[in-house]
């Protein structure tokens, strides 16, 4: 995840963790920020088949794994890429600065 896509997807098509649902969710995003949308798709699938629980809960999944903000709004952004839904940017911005906007918009 250097935004070094080619290398990305050479490593990632070489790796053999498929029983890893994270597995999954990285090779999405890096389908994804390499423009294969179809690849990107597959993986997405897969990784919701495997955890399912991990989209609703998508800003509380990347806290308890201590992820850094940043960190964690390329994650979910990754996601995004591919196709899998995810919160809303300005509740991610939100959540990011410690503050909180529990007024819906």
């Amino acid at each position: 995840m250097l935004h070094d896509n080619q290398t990305a997807v050479l490593e990632i098509g070489q790796a053999n963790m498929q029983k890893f649902p994270l597995f999954h969710a990285v090779a999405a995003i890096i389908y994804a920020e390499a423009g294969l949308a179809d690849e990107a798709r597959r993986e997405g699938e897969v990784f919701v088949s495997m955890r399912p629980d991990f989209l609703p809960n998508m800003l509380a999944e990347p806290a308890m794994r201590n992820m850094q903000p940043g960190e964690r709004d390329r994650l979910i952004e990754g996601l995004r890429k591919a196709g899998l839904a995810g919160p809303d940017p300005e509740k991610m911005a939100s959540t990011a600065t410690g503050t909180s906007d529990p007024q819906p918009r």
